[in-house]
């Protein structure tokens, strides 16, 4: 009977000890919160605005509009942040009214050839880029096809 009680009063020990006394004061889930076994934390306290540093807007530039099917899309190109020197694009065709990677195409606008995006938040409107002036290949040397034999509508008549 002795050895009995002494157990019991054993196992009482190891029980309150483990729990860290919490269940004498009151507490009796403070033993799950110091174990913690999902891993969690405090809510973090507000940090001020001017604190957080702003990350630029990906560069967009409208490369071309089209309307396929009564849909209007745009065809453009995101310019993708890169540490190394070496400049890389994403190239996106988009219908009016859908997004891709944060960046949704509000309206195309196809007389004035203007796309509004909504860049992470930020509305924008670009103009359609000019396409660049390609040098035109020197076609000396080559038949006319007036030279090969052909007719041309000109000297049919």
């Amino acid at each position: 009977m002795r050895l009995v009680m002494v157990l019991a009063a054993g196992m009482l020990y190891a029980f309150l000890a483990g729990a860290g006394g919490s269940a004498l004061n009151g507490e009796p889930y403070a033993s799950i919160i110091a174990r913690n076994v999902f891993g969690l934390h405090s809510i973090p306290e507000k940090v001020p605005v001017g604190s957080i540093a702003m990350t630029p807007l990906p560069q967009i530039t409208v490369n071309g509009i089209a309307v396929i099917s009564g849909e209007k899309e745009a065809l453009y190109k995101v310019m993708i942040p890169n540490p190394s020197p070496i400049v890389c694009y994403k190239f996106y065709v988009v219908g009016e009214g859908k997004s891709v990677d944060n960046i949704k195409v509000v309206k195309v606008d196809t007389d004035a050839n203007v796309v509004s995006f909504d860049n992470h938040g930020t509305i924008q409107e670009l103009q359609l880029s000019a396409a660049p002036k390609l040098p035109t290949p020197a076609m000396e040397g080559l038949p006319t096809p007036a030279m090969a034999g052909l007719l041309t509508p000109a000297m049919a008549a």
